[in-house]
């Protein structure tokens, strides 16, 4: 579970489900955990497309 094909929509949908948990009226812990989920969204965005563009460069050897 920690190629492409799950990291990035893993990653996606973990950012969408922090900005929409963050609702009209945040709180400060809100704003926290965003934070959170956004940036370990970020990283799981990053490793999909770095293990994506790893697997393209051996496949053409």
């Amino acid at each position: 579970m920690t190629g492409p094909w799950f990291s990035l929509p893993f990653g996606v949908a973990l950012a969408a489900y922090s900005l929409v948990q963050l609702g009209s009226a945040p709180q400060w812990w809100d704003i926290a955990t965003t934070t959170i989920l956004l940036f370990a969204a970020a990283t799981s965005i990053l490793r999909g497309v770095l293990d994506l563009r790893a697997r393209r460069r051996t496949s053409r050897d």
